[in-house]
C-alpha cells in the first residue's frame, strides 16, 4: 500500500554540530592521554598480577563497558527504525 502523505524530512544538522562533535572528541582524545599518563606514571607494572588485585577487576569493568558500547551501537539502528515509524 503506498501513502499518499507527503513526509518532509529536515535537514540534518550541520556547521556549528559538527564543529561540537569535533572538540569533544579533541576532549576525550586528551582526557585519554592524561589517564593513560597518570597509570604509566603511578602504577608499579612489576606488582600488576593478572590472578589478584585491582587488575583483573579493571579488566571486568573494561570488558563490560565494551560490551555496553558494542550492543549500543549494534541496536541503535532497530531503535531508530521503531521510533521512526517504518
Amino acid at each position: 500500500m503506498t501513502s499518499t502523505k507527503t513526509e518532509t524530512k529536515e535537514p540534518r544538522p550541520t556547521g556549528r554540530s559538527r564543529a561540537q562533535r569535533r572538540v569533544l572528541w579533541a576532549c576525550c582524545g586528551v582526557a585519554a592521554v592524561v589517564a593513560i599518563l597518570i597509570l604509566a606514571l603511578t602504577v608499579d607494572w612489576g606488582g600488576v598480577s593478572i590472578v589478584t588485585g585491582w587488575f583483573p577487576d579493571f579488566l571486568i569493568w573494561l570488558t563490560v563497558a565494551v560490551a555496553v558500547i558494542a550492543g549500543a551501537v549494534a541496536i541503535r539502528p532497530i531503535c531508530a527504525k521503531s521510533f521512526d515509524g517504518s
